[in-house]
């Protein structure tokens, strides 16, 4: 049996109180340092999504996780490029719009409701309030006046005593046509009298029997009559109502980003007086790691690869670096850190 001395147990123990302690820090550490950070990302029609998310510069990516299906990831700078499949239906649905439209007509009479279809989106618009007119203006009337110059004529032969009518001519122009003129007025003018205007024409002053002369006449006819302008009025009609669309199904992905400092090393003081016990990883005062530092290594000595188990901790921990003259390195898998511990 191995004998220990009184001052060996004296440094393990105080070893033990001292890895105990320097352990609640390491975990306490590495706890806060860890940031979780949950994305809700909108609803999607696609199953299949491309998303990115933004982490502190400085640390790095933990861990991804996503509420429903698959992700993958990849890291480039301070962004996580991510590729979402495989997510379960978050519900089915049949996508609505509300829609508001204006229909036009030279008739002022409107349908009560009216067909839509539009944008792969259909359903039934009622009105909404009374018809207005949408462009243009009502026709109206007034007075116009006119005036219109004309010729008759009569035809003479002498007989050779006078001169006798032997044919005449004379217009009948009852109507005339008015406008439109500058302000779109337009109708029918009509004949409210007349006045004569001059003559011209003369018998011969020596007839022969038998010879002929043409007497003119002119006059100026006048006229009056009611012109209208046009009715250029449009009406309009407001209606509105719900469209729904085809049916859809819906998709909506939560990722979950654990970030943290990258891999450090932490430094751990021990007794200046404890020289060959660097750890006690078991939670058993009975059972520890020697290292019989610059000295070789026995049987319990620490080697490089060599897994310790620290069931206080739940951590499972592999030796970084063979034993050195002063120090040893741990790698601490579950927290992705290196942990060195000066003896």
């Amino acid at each position: 049996m191995r004998k220990v001395k009184y001052k060996s147990i004296r440094k393990q123990i105080a070893l033990i109180l001292l890895f105990s302690v320097l352990a609640g820090v390491f975990l306490s550490n590495d706890a806060s340092a860890v940031i979780t950070t949950d994305t809700h990302f909108f609803e999607s029609t696609s199953r299949t999504q491309n998303q990115t998310v933004n982490f502190v510069n400085g640390l790095q990516v933990k861990e991804v996780t996503v509420n429903t299906g698959n992700v993958t990831y990849s890291v480039s700078g301070n962004q996580i490029n991510l590729i979402l499949t495989n997510g379960t239906i978050t519900y089915t649905g049949t996508p609505q719009q509300q829609v508001s439209i204006t229909q036009t007509s030279s008739v002022n009479s409107f349908p009560t409701s009216i067909p839509y279809s539009a944008g792969g989106y259909s359903g039934t618009l009622y009105k909404t309030g009374s018809s207005y007119v949408y462009s243009g203006s009502a026709g109206d009337s007034k007075t116009a006046t006119g005036t219109l110059n004309f010729t008759s004529w009569i035809k003479y032969q002498w007989n050779g005593s006078n001169w006798v009518m032997i044919d005449s001519y004379s217009p009948n122009n009852p109507t005339i046509p008015y406008g439109p003129d500058a302000q779109g007025y337009s109708g029918t003018l009509y004949k409210t009298g007349y006045a004569a205007n001059g003559e011209s024409g003369t018998p011969p002053s020596n007839p022969y029997v038998g010879q002929t002369y043409i007497q003119y006449r002119y006059w100026i006819g006048y006229y009056s009559g009611t012109v209208t302008n046009p009715d250029t009025r449009v009406y309009g009609q407001n209606y509105a109502g719900t469209a729904y669309g085809p049916q859809s199904t819906y998709y909506q992905y939560t990722v979950t980003v654990k970030t943290g400092p990258e891999n450090e090393l932490l430094y751990w003081e021990a007794d200046a007086e404890i020289t060959n016990q660097v750890g006690r990883w078991n939670g058993s005062p009975s059972v520890y790691i020697e290292s019989q530092l610059g000295g070789g290594q026995g049987t319990n000595a620490v080697a490089t690869g060599m897994s310790l188990w620290n069931s206080a901790l739940g951590l499972s921990m592999t030796v970084a670096s063979s034993p050195a003259s002063a120090d040893i390195e741990f790698y601490v898998a579950e927290y992705d850190e290196l942990i060195r511990i000066h003896s």
